[in-house]
């Protein structure tokens, strides 16, 4: 409700109503309320007028030299007191919001801590005033967009959810790594099934088939049977250090061949498997600024020079 303008319910008790009653009764002046609050006079006494009506009493006694107020409007003050407080407060998040966003991605620690950093870098020094602020939780958690709980979720599962648009979608392609440590000592597999001959790291979902396309399944079957799994962990991140660290062979997201210098990628012939996933937005807030910058980085900038090794598009009706 814009200031100025009456109560819908014409109660005259709104919260708009109740501040303007909190500023008349601190200054004690009508008039010197209406200046503070940028009002007219009349509006000011007419909305105090109708407050009066709706509580059936007296709030101020008027004289010559202002308003002072009655035992209800003592009453009332009691209640209204802190509204000018919160008001100043919510200005001061408002001007802050202006001046500076914080923009809250959700995904796993895998989104988290690797793919966002490497595709988002460079996204602060032309966009200075948004800081982007990231959640990881389990693979396979759902984020609820209705609670706010983010601005824009990754999310390895279509939502269903009709209050939730896709902004974009990826796949993501996955071959086994060793750290150089390991292969120059071990040598590597040059099928699927000499993987059986080597110790293996896995992440949690890789032993569930149906994740991914490609060989997923065909992994997920090995890892069944393997006979010597030597590192099984939830963290997509803990696992990338384990294979670094020489644990065994593993999967990675082809891209570590790009990122990670110290590990030795596995022929895709070997192994290879493809993840999806979407990037959400809640309908109501898909169109902010700061949100919508970071879909139109991740649209134009999507990790330079990783053709083959990330496909990602952003839907053109959205942007």
């Amino acid at each position: 409700m814009a200031i100025g303008e009456e109560s819908p319910s014409g109660s005259g008790a709104d919260l708009e109503t109740a501040r303007i009653f909190s500023v008349v009764a601190r200054l004690g002046n009508v008039r010197a309320a209406a200046a503070e609050l940028g009002m007219s006079q009349s509006t000011v006494s007419r909305r105090i007028a109708a407050m009066e009506e709706s509580f059936g009493a007296r709030l101020f006694v008027r004289s010559s030299e202002g308003v002072n107020l009655t035992d209800v409007g003592r009453s009332v003050m009691q209640i209204t007191d802190g509204l000018e407080s919160a008001a100043r407060r919510l200005r001061t998040v408002s001007d802050s919001v202006k001046r500076k966003t914080v923009v809250t991605i959700s995904g796993s620690d895998g989104i988290g801590g690797y793919w966002i950093p490497i595709c988002l870098a460079g996204f602060s020094d032309e966009h200075p005033g948004i800081t982007v602020q990231v959640k990881c939780g389990d693979v396979g958690r759902l984020t609820d967009m209705a609670r706010a709980e983010a601005d824009i979720d990754i999310t390895y599962s279509l939502p269903r959810d009709g209050d939730s648009c896709v902004i974009g979608h990826g796949t993501m392609p996955f071959q086994l790594f060793a750290s150089k440590a390991y292969a120059e000592e071990r040598g590597l597999p040059e099928t699927l099934d000499q993987v059986m001959d080597h110790p293996v790291a896995a992440l949690e979902s890789y032993f569930v088939r149906g994740v991914g396309d490609g060989h997923w399944n065909a992994f997920a079957d090995l890892l069944a049977r393997h006979p010597r799994v030597t590192y099984r962990v939830n963290s997509a991140l803990a696992l990338g250090f384990a294979i670094r660290s020489g644990w065994g062979i593993g999967p990675q997201p082809a891209m570590v061949a790009m990122t990670e210098h110290s590990m030795v990628p596995i022929p895709r012939s070997v192994y290879s498997s493809v993840v999806k996933f979407w990037l959400v937005m809640h309908r109501d807030t898909k169109d902010n600024p700061a949100p919508r910058a970071i879909a139109e980085w991740i649209k134009h900038r999507f990790i330079k020079g990783t053709a083959g090794l990330a496909q990602f598009t952003v839907s053109p009706d959205l942007l």
